[in-house]
């Protein structure tokens, strides 16, 4: 315990001149300057071993239960009922008053994303540190590989205000002025050279567009700035103003552009379900 806290007091040493958080991204350094005492709560989302081999100080390991759940007809990374995931924040350390930081490991942005998405969803105060682990590890920040118990939190009954359409709301505007339809996968799933995930039919939502979740990444993984990625959504014919309606193979990748929105201050809803949802309802398919 005494390693353990003196891990914490380099690791998140009060600094001047922290920058202003500002949008759903926090830096390295803002992270580090923020102290102990100010109810953070960082979560780690990624891989078991690349948090056992060294974490942000403090930082608590996300298994993807805490936050999906497989829902009605098979379908996979689900929003869970509010009691149920009110009782694995609370294990998670969170609670009413807590800042959370997601923080990803390699190749994890999209299982972030959605950890993102599902805390702010619960009306969380929730950031995404961006750059994930690697960029704590690039600016040589503190690490720690210490296990120790979670202190549960206390959340007031979670009245989930979700982001989230279906297929009759996809279908409905499918031809409206307004909305653009935007696929998150990778380019082979969008054009039907490759079938996705299970069942799913070959090809992508009739007149979707295509805009790769992780397009929106730098080299470095971390997230690319507000006008990069309003580019990257007009170049795939997402016009000004029109709200974004966001799917993928099951909802996770989509929530990378879920968040991609928020940056470059688009409207933007979910499809909980995604393509899995899609091809098990036959709905209408095409190739490009």
């Amino acid at each position: 315990m005494l390693i353990t806290l003196a891990a914490l007091a380099l690791a998140f040493a009060p600094q001047e001149g922290v920058p202003v958080e500002e949008g759903p991204l926090v830096s390295t350094t803002w992270l580090q300057g923020q102290g102990p005492a100010k109810n953070i709560v960082v979560l780690f989302v990624g891989p078991r071993a690349e948090y056992d081999a060294g974490h942000i100080p403090g930082a608590v390991f996300t298994p993807a239960d805490a936050m999906t759940v497989t829902g009605a007809g098979g379908l996979a990374a689900e929003l869970p009922a509010a009691d149920v995931l009110e009782r694995n924040l609370e294990s998670l350390g969170i609670s009413d008053n807590s800042h959370v930081i997601v923080a990803y490991g390699r190749g994890s942005l999209p299982q972030a994303a959605r950890t993102l998405f599902t805390l702010k969803a619960a009306g969380l105060h929730a950031s995404m540190l961006d750059g994930g682990a690697a960029a704590w590890a690039r600016d040589e920040r503190p690490t720690d590989n210490s296990a120790y118990p979670v202190k549960p939190g206390s959340l007031s009954p979670l009245k989930l205000n979700a982001k989230i359409v279906d297929a009759a709301y996809v279908q409905s505007k499918l031809a409206s002025q307004g909305y653009t339809v935007v696929d998150a996968r990778a380019p082979n799933f969008y054009d039907g050279t490759q079938a996705g995930f299970q069942t799913q039919t070959a090809g992508h939502i009739k007149g979707a567009k295509s805009v790769p979740f992780n397009s929106l990444q730098k080299e470095d993984g971390s997230l690319k700035e507000a006008a990069e990625i309003a580019k990257l959504f007009a170049d795939a014919g997402v016009k000004p103003g029109d709200e974004i309606i966001a799917y993928c193979h099951v909802g996770q990748q989509a929530s990378v552009i879920m968040l991609g929105a928020e940056i470059a201050g688009a409207k933007a809803v979910l499809y909980d379900g995604s393509f899995q949802d899609w091809s098990a309802k036959n709905l209408p398919v095409e190739k490009k």
